[in-house]
């Protein structure tokens, strides 16, 4: 009896531990876990990017902090608050940056001076407001202080380097115990320049994403050797960013209607052209940089790039459905307008960008193509565009290289160089000594002295048997591979010698691998002047292609000629398109959703005139 009441007892507090822990740490082992700062062996990449971007400040942050520790100074706060006030009451934009009132303050060069002496300058003493540029007298007083250096001061932006310093000083002095309260009657920062929420929004995910984007940029520049041809393109993206930044993080911060996100490029569309120089430098320059960071930190300005118009969709998206939803759309309907000229703009600079790389890879073809054939023809002008098409000038289809100059049509055929021949000698032994040589070396038995010179080799290490050979069959053991050379032979510990017969002994062609390949020579196949064509028409294929057909004649009659270009992507072929177009003053005969035609008004005219 006293046996089953204690099984029971026992069994009871066995499902009572099961249940705890099914409830408690089965949730905890198998369900979805939850990223923090104290989760043990949590060092996924992502997670560490994490972190570092919750401790990354962005500029936007940086200034208004920046504004917060000036006003706890009692001898700055005279001068910011009447700055701070006039920011708010005016109100010209929709939106506002926080180091323009602080722009503002540095102008009045004795304002820095001011912050330099409650440091105890030596070398600022005094004030002197008679001083002609109180601002270079700041930043000598900085030299001598060792807040900065003259490399500094002669590469780095200004104001971004201001800010900087005066953040330091600021810090000194908290440390200090010279910086007070903020002054309940003074206007505070935050009131002006909100934070931006947290929500799930598309303009919070903008504002996000921008300002883990400006870290990449600083990250960029510090990677990158000052001698870089990009490290210059890459600085005026960082200097560009900051202040975008500023504007998106502003216009996040604020109500749905009131985010025109159009304005944030206002004053900035000449400055979105560094992406231009970066696009053109990157393809003109080495691709690596010989470090991972770097040459993924590269890569960063043309992903962004190409962000901004899907995120403007995704806004124009979200605002058009909210307006739909509500009975006086107005400023939905405005915001929804903005978020798509936001996204115009943005396709606008994407354009230039992708215009400004094709240019660069044009030029590096056109080197190429002087490099790879023997006489190139005489002017040839600057080349428009290149690839490789399946075209037709007298004959069948053939794959050839096309090349689009101002001046000419050239199409060339690849002539693939033959390999030159290995120069190691090759021998080839018999499989019985392929055999005798895999198969595992066994001690013979003590034989008669008449026998054993004939029965085993002896070898100074090593001793091996000869194997019975079957006239009638081979021998079960046997490479069928029986290649090898003389430099195998005279390295025995190279060969990993086995009894499976799919193993196959290979050698590696050193004289091959010491250098690459050169790039293959071009043969002209076809050459058409761009001034004889006479028309061009788009016909759109079977299967979503396009077939591009080119008619070429001389004024006098003697030639005509037809090129054809088949199996188009859309993209490609509205690019030769284009391109013909800017070499020519094409002008449109036809034109419909399946075929188009373009006609050369100049030819026309040279054939009229001829006629004449």
């Amino acid at each position: 009896m006293s046996r089953n009441i204690g099984e029971g007892v026992f069994q009871g507090r066995l499902a009572n531990l099961a249940l705890k822990f099914t409830t408690k740490w089965l949730p905890f082992c198998f369900g979805p876990r939850r990223r923090t700062l104290n989760s043990l062996g949590d060092c996924s990449p992502s997670h560490a990017v994490s972190v570092c971007r919750q401790a990354y400040q962005s500029p936007y942050d940086r200034a208004v902090r920046l504004l917060e520790n000036l006003l706890r100074l009692p001898s700055i706060a005279q001068f910011l608050y009447p700055i701070l006030v006039d920011e708010k009451i005016r109100s010209p934009k929709p939106f506002k940056i926080p180091t323009e009132p602080l722009q503002t303050l540095f102008e009045r060069g004795y304002t820095l001076n001011i912050i330099l002496n409650e440091l105890e300058s030596p070398f600022v003493a005094t004030i002197d407001l008679s001083e002609g540029d109180q601002v270079e007298m700041f930043w000598r007083g900085c030299l001598d202080a060792g807040l900065v250096t003259p490399i500094m001061l002669a590469d780095e932006e200004r104001l971004e380097l201001t800010l900087r310093v005066v953040g330091k000083m600021l810090n000194l002095l908290d440390e200090c115990g010279k910086l007070g309260s903020i002054d309940p009657r003074y206007v505070t920062p935050r009131s002006i320049y909100p934070h931006a929420s947290e929500s799930n929004s598309r303009a919070a995910e903008l504002a996000r994403t921008e300002v883990a984007y400006v870290h990449d940029l600083e990250r960029l520049v510090t990677v990158l050797d000052r001698t870089d041809v990009l490290y210059g393109c890459a600085q005026n993206l960082a200097i560009l960013h900051r202040e975008f930044s500023m504007r998106v993080q502003f216009l996040a911060a604020q109500s749905a209607e009131h985010q025109l996100f159009d304005e944030a490029y206002e004053g900035l569309l000449d400055s979105f052209d560094a992406y231009s120089r970066f696009c053109a430098e990157r393809v003109r320059s080495s691709p690596s940089r010989g470090t991972v960071d770097a040459d993924s930190l590269l890569m960063r300005p043309v992903q962004r790039l190409a962000q901004y118009p899907l995120i403007f969709e995704s806004i124009v998206a979200e605002r058009s459905n909210v307006c739909s939803s509500a009975l006086f759309c107005e400023k939905p309907l405005r915001a929804a307008e903005s978020a798509k000229a936001a996204m115009q703009r943005s396709k606008r600079i994407l354009r230039r960008a992708n215009e400004a790389t094709r240019e660069a890879l044009n030029e590096k073809h056109r080197d190429d193509f002087f490099a790879r054939i023997d006489v190139p023809p005489p002017g040839l002008g600057p080349l428009l565009t290149s690839g490789i098409v399946s075209a037709r000038t007298m004959d069948d289809f053939l794959d050839v290289e096309a090349f689009l100059f101002d001046n000419r049509l050239i199409l060339c055929r690849t002539l693939k160089m033959r390999p030159a021949r290995p120069s190691r000698v090759r021998r080839t032994l018999s499989a019985m000594h392929l055999a005798m040589m895999s198969s595992p070396p066994k001690r013979p038995k003590r034989q008669s002295a008449s026998s054993s010179s004939s029965a085993t080799l002896h070898g100074d290490e090593l001793e091996f048997r000869l194997p019975e050979i079957d006239t009638v069959s081979p021998p079960a053991g046997l490479l069928l591979s029986s290649h090898v050379s003389l430099a195998t032979l005279r390295d025995p510990p190279r060969i990993a010698f086995t009894s499976s017969p799919d193993v196959t002994i290979h050698e590696e062609n050193e004289d091959m691998t010491e250098s690459e390949p050169s790039m293959d020579p071009l043969v002209i196949r076809s050459s058409q002047n761009i001034d004889s064509l006479v028309r061009v028409s788009q016909t759109a294929e079977l299967g979503g292609t396009a077939r591009l057909t080119m008619q070429f004649a001389t004024v006098d009659g003697a030639s005509d000629s037809m090129v054809v270009f088949r199996h188009l992507s859309p993209e490609s072929a509205a690019l030769w398109l284009r391109m013909l177009k800017r070499a020519l003053p094409l002008v449109a005969v036809e034109e419909t959703s399946a075929h188009s035609t373009y006609a050369n008004p100049g030819f026309s005219q040279a054939l009229v005139s001829k006629r004449r």
